[in-house]
C-alpha cells in the first residue's frame, strides 16, 4: 500500500529509511556523514522543506511495515535566472528497502 506519511505511526521506520538511503549514498561518496549520524536532521529538513513548496512525503508499507517512501516537492520555486520562472515539481528523496 502507498499511503501519506503519518508522522506519529511512522518517524521512526521512516528515520530507517533515511539511514539506509544515506548509508546507499555514502558507498558512492564515502566523505559523506554515516546514515545514524545524520538522520535526525534530514528527516526534519526534508519535513521542512515538504512544508515550504506544498509537498508530501509517500510511504510503501507491507504488513504494517514500512518498506520504503518518496519524498515530492510541488511547488518548487526556479532559481535559475535563464529558466522558465514557471514553478516546478522534484522528488528528492526515493529508496525501497533492501529487505
Amino acid at each position: 500500500m502507498i499511503r501519506d506519511y503519518e508522522p506519529s505511526r511512522d518517524r521512526d521506520q521512516l528515520r530507517a529509511c533515511v539511514v539506509e538511503l544515506q548509508e546507499f549514498e555514502r558507498g558512492l561518496e564515502p566523505r559523506l556523514p554515516r546514515g545514524e549520524e545524520m538522520a535526525d536532521q534530514y528527516l526534519a529538513f526534508m519535513l521542512e522543506r515538504c512544508a515550504r513548496t506544498s509537498g508530501r512525503v509517500f510511504v510503501a508499507e507491507v504488513d504494517h511495515t514500512v518498506v520504503g517512501f518518496v519524498t515530492v516537492l510541488a511547488n518548487v520555486p526556479q532559481e535559475e535566472p535563464d529558466e522558465d520562472q514557471a514553478p516546478y515539481a522534484y522528488v528528492s528523496d526515493l529508496l525501497v528497502r533492501s529487505a
